[in-house]
C-alpha cells in the first residue's frame, strides 16, 4: 500500500495501481533525479531504478538517471529550461527550495514524501504502517525488552514516522520502561559499531534487550553484520 498525494488533490491511500501521465511528449524521456547521493551499493537503489525503468519503458519512454548535482537551484533552472525530459521522478527525503520550483515549472513527482510537501505531487510507502507492523511482529514473538535504532535527523520523514508509530504500539501494550530509542549520527558507518557496543554491554550486564527494531536500512544492514 502506498500513500499518494496528487498536486492539489489531497492525500489518500490506495494500492499500487496508479498511473501518472505527463502533458508533453516531446523528448520521449523520463528522468530520475536523486537530491541525495544515493549509494549505488545500497540494495534499495537498484530496486528503485529498475522498477521505474520497467514502468517507463512500458509506456514508450526512455529512462535517464540524472546527476545529483542538478539539484542545486542554479543547475536546476538550467536543466528545466533545456527541457531534456518530459517529466521527472525525484527522490528527495528533505525537499527544499527546489520542491516549489519544480512543482510550479516542471511535471514531476517525488518518490518519498518531502519534509514540507506543499502542493507538490508525491508517492510514498506508508512509513507509519511499517513501524506498527515491525513493533507488532516483535510483540507477537514475545519480545518486551526492545531497543529502537534510528537516525538523529528530524528531516528524514520516513525514520521519524516509523519511530513514532512503533513507540505508540509498544506503549499501548504497556511497554514503557523496557524500550529505548537510540539515535545515531553518520548512520552509514555507525550501525556496526553501535551494535557491537550494545552486544558488549549486554554480555557484561550493563544493558538488556531481546530485540532490535531498526528504522533505517544502512543501520540495519550493519547491525546484522555485527550480530553475525
Amino acid at each position: 500500500v502506498l500513500v499518494h498525494r496528487k498536486h492539489g488533490r489531497g492525500t489518500f491511500v490506495r494500492p499500487y495501481d496508479s498511473k501518472t501521465g505527463v502533458d508533453v511528449r516531446s523528448t520521449k524521456n523520463i528522468g530520475f533525479l536523486s537530491s541525495t547521493e544515493m549509494d549505488r551499493n545500497d540494495p534499495w537503489y537498484n530496486e528503485f531504478t529498475n522498477s521505474i525503468k520497467r514502468a517507463v519503458l512500458k509506456f514508450g519512454y526512455n529512462f535517464l538517471i540524472i546527476s545529483p548535482s542538478v539539484c542545486k537551484i542554479g543547475n536546476l533552472k538550467t536543466f528545466v529550461d533545456s527541457r531534456p525530459v518530459d517529466g521527472l521522478i525525484l527522490h528527495s527525503p528533505y525537499g527544499g527550495e527546489h520542491e516549489k520550483f519544480l512543482s510550479d515549472n516542471f511535471p514531476c513527482i517525488f518518490l518519498d514524501k518531502p519534509s514540507s510537501s506543499g502542493n507538490t505531487s508525491w508517492i510514498s510507502i506508508d512509513y507509519a504502517e511499517e513501524g506498527r507492523m515491525s513493533a507488532d511482529y516483535l510483540l507477537k514473538n514475545g519480545h518486551r525488552d526492545i531497543k529502537i535504532l534510528t537516525v538523529n535527523d528530524e528531516g528524514l520523514v520516513a525514520n521519524k514516522s516509523r519511530v513514532v508509530a512503533s513507540l505508540d504500539v509498544l506503549e499501548k501494550h504497556g511497554i514503557n520502561g523496557n524500550k529505548e530509542v537510540i539515535r545515531v549520527d553518520n548512520y552509514e558507518y555507525s550501525g556496526y559499531k553501535l551494535m557491537m557496543e550494545l552486544l558488549s554491554k549486554r554480555e557484561t550486564g550493563r544493558t538488556d534487550f531481546t530485540a532490535i527494531l531498526v528504522t533505517e536500512n544502512y543501520i540495519g544492514i550493519e547491525a546484522i553484520r555485527a550480530i553475525k
